[in-house]
């Protein structure tokens, strides 16, 4: 019922204000588009509840509404931070939902030109019910506490749209994601999808897991990859597939069991690389808050008494993923930064670390554009670092997916009373930087 009469509501959108979007949009589309950045995977309308307090009995619950889906923050916040051009690649319904996620990212200047619509399925949708769990705990099943324990949160997610976000919608736009300087996917779009994105941008792409519901995609495609070369000796195996991939803990410690246990038995590289799969990275870092919680050491330098274990537990996730960078972010929003299968580890943190967190929604894809952003400005991958945390503490202070206030005087505020420590744990003697190197790979 909530779902109709938030579309009902929706649908009385002014036939001046459709014009209007028509208008920016054909404007839009007269402008040359510059190299910039792809971004490709999903986009979602966010709506949440928020109910009153049990005592006040005369007031209304309020209901919000916003845009998330990791593709489309990512733009958005590549398009905030300055001159580069942010080109978003995903799938709306013919709906009134989709027309204002439109309307809205034509006003935050990301181009919609590439977007494609389905005219049977709605735009992806999400909505969060926070409701009291005296009134609804008992009775409702599929529930579950929020941080506020007075609260139960109900979600219903309508994301169907999502599995059609297929290599069809893109084809007709090739020619835009092969002159990109570098394109981000996420891994909720369809699995072939994701697999033309690897085979045919690898040496382009920033890859982010978005969720270890979405681990097994990615398995499939690294099989897929070892199958064609047992089928095919001719085919010359590559070292990397994908320029980087993006992990939160959970994902990252989740990759050996995954991986190892189907792809074993494939690949030699595989075999050895799971045999170091016992190197637990979740009690390496437990074990380091409570050291950091207990004043005995820095994290970071606890971090580098044991690089034995990170290079062992960094080459597994090298070796099954094929990437050249990978990024892990660790709770409290610090980022593990491996490069070149390990020849550099490096740890980044902030001094916003746990203090002026609000809501960590979006914070990853706000590091990945600020890491895209600064790379095609062609900095280097510290001062890429630096930046993209910068970029994460806009996301980090605010309850909103994106910063709705992000634009580069705020992110130059910041770097100015926000410090960032960037320290290198693992070095190899011939260590180099990911600028300039060649990354595809055969699927």
């Amino acid at each position: 019922m909530l779902v109709l009469l938030i579309n009902y509501i929706l649908t009385e959108e002014t036939e001046e204000q459709a014009a209007t979007q028509k208008v920016e949009v054909e404007e839009q589309e007269k402008v040359p588009v510059s190299k910039g950045a792809a971004f490709y995977g999903s986009a979602v309308v966010d709506f949440s509840t928020k109910p009153v307090a049990s005592e006040n009995k005369s007031a209304n619950a309020t209901l919000g509404f916003g845009f998330t889906g990791p593709a489309r923050n990512a733009a958005e916040v590549f398009a905030n931070l300055g001159d580069e051009k942010a080109k978003l690649f995903t799938l709306l319904g013919d709906d009134s939902l989709g027309g204002v996620m439109k309307s809205d990212l034509l006003k935050k200047k990301v181009n919609v030109n590439f977007i494609e619509t389905d005219p049977k399925l709605p735009t992806a949708s999400v909505i969060t019910m926070n409701v009291e769990q005296s009134v609804l705990a008992k009775i409702v099943d599929n529930t579950s506490t929020s941080n506020d324990t007075n609260l139960t949160q109900i979600v219903q997610f309508n994301g169907d749209i999502l599995h059609k976000v297929a290599y069809k919608y893109l084809y007709p736009h090739i020619a835009h994601l092969n002159d990109s300087e570098l394109i981000y996917t996420d891994l909720k779009v369809n699995e072939n999808s994701a697999k033309a994105m690897i085979q045919n941008f690898g040496s382009k792409l920033f890859v982010q897991v978005a969720g270890a519901e979405n681990l097994q995609k990615y398995v499939m495609i690294i099989k897929n990859y070892f199958d064609a070369l047992k089928a095919n000796k001719k085919l010359k195996q590559s070292k990397y597939l994908v320029n980087s991939v993006y992990l939160t803990l959970e994902e990252a410690v989740g990759i050996p069991t995954v991986f190892c246990s189907l792809l074993s038995k494939d690949e030699q590289n595989i075999k050895d690389a799971c045999k170091n799969k016992d190197a637990n990275l979740t009690e390496l870092f437990i074990a380091g808050y409570e050291a950091e919680n207990k004043k005995k050491v820095p994290y970071a330098d606890y971090l580098k008494t044991h690089s034995a274990d990170l290079v062992n537990f960094f080459q597994i996730l090298h070796t099954t993923l094929k990437a050249q960078t990978i990024f892990v972010r660790i709770p409290g929003a610090a980022v593990l930064t491996s490069t070149n299968s390990t020849e550099r580890i490096s740890y980044t943190e902030h001094n916003c670390m746990g203090k002026c967190i609000v809501n960590e929604n979006g914070a990853d894809e706000a590091f990945i554009a600020g890491f895209m952003y600064a790379q095609i400005k062609g900095k280097r991958i510290d001062d890429c670092l630096e930046f993209a945390s910068f970029a994460q503490i806009t996301s980090l202070k605010t309850a909103d997916a994106v910063n709705q206030q992000l634009d580069e005087k705020m992110l130059k505020k910041m770097t100015q009373n926000t410090f960032v420590s960037y320290k290198i744990l693992h070095d190899s003697e011939d260590a180099a930087t990911m600028d300039g190197q060649e990354v595809k790979g055969e699927l």
